[in-house]
């Protein structure tokens, strides 16, 4: 697993850094929008909104070392005390009470914890415009998960390997491109396209690797089913000559159910890159909506994340008034 970035969680008697494997795997976050509902008669309805609400952040990790019993009392005396604290990781902030601190005393060496805070106020700067993830994004992320992912497989197509390579060699700009969204994000998103030129050349070479692979990849997903469906089936007392065959079965069954997570995973990624490649290798193609009435503000803030880039919109389709009327097909450049 990817640790996510370490957390820091600040106190009045001092600074916790979370480090090493006290660092989570994942941090849940969120919550809900509390709402008053006025059932009207009639079936209407009147929705008040009283607020977010945000959920607790819970996680688990490991104390370790010669300082791990200090460590963890320490998270305990910060659990009785009540004090309002700040907790911060990547981008986000949050003014928390921790609420709850477990550990499990196994050795004065190695602690295992859950902690939980309380959410007093969400101080993550917010979020109003995502830009889009344009097709040479979504294939520079995708060739550097198939990369990672392949191994797990157990699947080896040197082909493929080395066309994700090559791909990856020239498509890693823009995956490192790919920051947190946040102030500088559309300026990277507007210039990262100037890379889909030199992507074009290895998209076009993996195509047909990526299309063998993914069969193998179903076929594969086949016989793990098939492996996985024999274990049910068994049963029964056989032979002596026969146990050994059995207990290969299983084996091979189990194994082939521990794989089929990859298999899937594989087979998502393979499709989906397949898509994304057409795209980036064929540049000169536009996506084309059907729209019915509205505007062309609604139709670039749903396509780009912002209304601005209507203009785009309508030089391409000959348009000047962004008001739309009736059924328009539209060009998306």
């Amino acid at each position: 697993m990817i640790q996510i970035a370490p957390l820091t969680l600040t106190t009045p008697s001092g600074v916790f850094e979370f480090v090493g494997a006290e660092v989570p795997d994942q941090v849940p976050f969120g919550g809900e929008h509390l709402v008053a509902v006025h059932q009207l008669i009639g079936g209407a309805r009147i929705v008040d909104a009283m607020g977010a609400s945000d959920a607790p952040l819970t996680w688990k990790g490991w104390l370790l070392g010669a300082s791990a019993e200090d460590r963890a009392r320490f998270l305990d005396s910060i659990r009785r005390a009540g004090d309002q604290c700040t907790l911060t990781w990547s981008d986000y902030s949050y003014a928390v009470v921790v609420t709850n601190f477990s550990a499990d005393y196994q050795k004065p060496h190695r602690i295992p914890y859950t902690i939980t805070c309380t959410v007093v106020q969400d101080r993550t700067q917010l979020v109003i415009n995502v830009p889009r993830v344009t097709p040479s994004q979504a294939v520079a992320m995708d060739s550097q998960t198939i990369t990672l992912a392949l191994p797990a497989t157990g699947l080896v197509y040197t082909p493929v390997q080395t066309a994700v390579s090559a791909l990856q060699a020239v498509a890693q700009p823009m995956a490192q491109g790919l920051q947190p969204v946040g102030a500088g994000i559309s300026a990277a998103a507007r210039t990262v396209d100037g890379f889909a030129q030199q992507v074009t050349t290895a998209a076009q070479a993996i195509v047909g690797p990526l299309a063998t692979f993914a069969t193998q990849v179903g076929n594969s997903i086949v016989q793990a089913e098939g492996a996985t469906m024999e274990i049910a089936t068994l049963g029964g007392v056989a032979p002596a000559g026969q146990i050994a065959q059995r207990v290969g079965q299983i084996i091979a069954g189990a194994n082939a159910q521990a794989n089929l997570p990859s298999f899937y995973q594989m087979s998502h990624l393979a499709n989906r890159m397949s898509t994304n490649l057409g795209a980036v290798a064929n540049p000169q193609t536009r996506q084309q909506i059907i729209v019915g009435g509205g505007t062309l503000y609604g139709v670039a803030a749903q396509v780009y994340g912002d209304a601005t880039q209507w203009q785009q919109i309508a030089q391409a389709n000959g348009l000047s008034d962004p008001n739309l009327s009736g059924i328009t097909q539209l060009s998306i450049p």
